[in-house]
């Protein structure tokens, strides 16, 4: 069995295989198309993107060529130490001849130099410094006068002739000429005491 095909079946056949053949090539001429204009495009705003991602995360890239720091190495500080100063107390030991000698003054203290008044003997005149009508009071300027280096005693004004009576006086010289009680008189003012010079009368009346 045979088949024919006639002119026009064989006509249609070949439009259509070159209506395949132009559709495939519109086809691919379209890929191109697109990938040349829009996939490039594309291709550079996504290479753009990931580089401004990039740019945006900074990371710290480590210098390996960088080399250790230098140990500093410190030199220890002098301590000088200053020797402290120990304050020694020395106790003094008395020798014995030392010893003996305070016993000696604690035992027989040393009296003050027994400081007599001036006498005249022949005279009647007086230096006085205080009348008192309380011994104790006279005793207590005698004491004081004596501290003072002025001899003096307190008497009775009863041994006098001429004297009250019934007082205490504190002289510095008595049976004194006149000239003599002046003289005494002036050494008292010098050395600033008050005094009075009187003349008493025979010494040992009563």
């Amino acid at each position: 069995m045979s088949l024919k095909v006639s002119n026009k079946d064989g006509i249609s056949i070949w439009y259509k295989i070159l209506i395949v053949f132009l559709t495939i090539n519109l086809c691919g001429l379209g890929y191109l198309y697109y990938y040349k204009f829009y996939g490039q495009q594309k291709q550079a705003e996504t290479t753009q993107e990931v580089d401004s991602l990039l740019t945006t995360i900074d990371v710290p890239v480590p210098d390996m060529t960088e080399s250790e720091p230098d140990a500093v190495v410190e030199s220890p500080a002098k301590v000088v130490k200053t020797p402290a100063v120990k304050e020694e107390i020395k106790t003094v030991v008395p020798s014995k001849s030392e010893k003996l000698s305070e016993e000696k003054t604690v035992n027989n203290p040393v009296s003050p130099t027994k400081m007599e008044i001036k006498d005249g003997i022949t005279g009647t005149w007086l230096v006085c410094l205080g009348t008192f009508r309380e011994l104790g009071n006279a005793e207590k300027l005698v004491q004081g006068l004596i501290k003072q280096g002025i001899p003096a005693e307190a008497i009775a004004g009863d041994m006098f002739e001429k004297m009250q009576k019934g007082y205490t006086l504190v002289i510095v010289g008595k049976r004194l000429s006149e000239k003599q009680a002046q003289d005494l008189a002036n050494e008292m003012k010098l050395m600033g005491q008050n005094y009075y010079v009187r003349d008493g009368g025979a010494y040992g009346a009563n």
